[in-house]
């Protein structure tokens, strides 16, 4: 019991040398299957939240992704790469999302939940560039099918950093 609680707090003592310091607010794009306005704002110094609104681009009720607008929040906690080089970051997160889905031009109100893991790189001028996996789940009342899984494809964002 004592080696387990030892390595629990060297564990946790270790996380928290490694979290990254998310440095002021970012505004930009997210660019995949979907495609979305984004607004990063930090709210200590290892997490943010990113606000996006955006559009399904490629998704039907057909396949796994839902179509039409989104909106969508996602808190993320931000971890430090520089020993592999200054400026990188991975990151997760957590969040929910509503959707618009259209099935046979009918279109349906549906709520998700999300999870989000990722990579970024921040360059000395204010420049983000990042690569990102944004799973969620939907429940899509008024289908007979009502649970859809979306946003397993990557997406490349670029946002300018204020």
């Amino acid at each position: 019991m004592k080696n387990f609680v030892l390595t629990l707090v060297l564990t946790l003592s270790f996380i928290g040398v490694l979290n990254a310091q998310v440095k002021g607010s970012a505004i930009g794009g997210r660019f995949g299957l979907d495609v979305e306005a984004s607004y990063q704002h930090p709210l200590s110094e290892v997490n943010r939240l990113e606000l996006g609104l955006g559009y399904n681009v490629l998704g039907y009720y057909n396949t796994i992704n839902p179509s039409g607008p989104t909106i969508s929040g996602v808190c993320q906690w931000v971890y430090d790469l520089s020993s592999i080089t200054d400026g990188l970051n991975w990151y997760w997160g957590i969040g929910a999302s509503t959707a618009i889905v259209t099935n046979y031009s009918k279109p349906y109100f549906s709520i998700g939940a999300l999870g989000q893991a990722g990579v970024e790189y921040n360059f000395d001028f204010p420049l983000r560039l990042s690569i990102d996996c944004r799973p969620g789940m939907y429940v899509i009342p008024g289908l007979t099918y009502p649970i859809n899984i979306s946003g397993f494809s990557p997406c490349i964002a670029a946002r300018y950093r204020f």
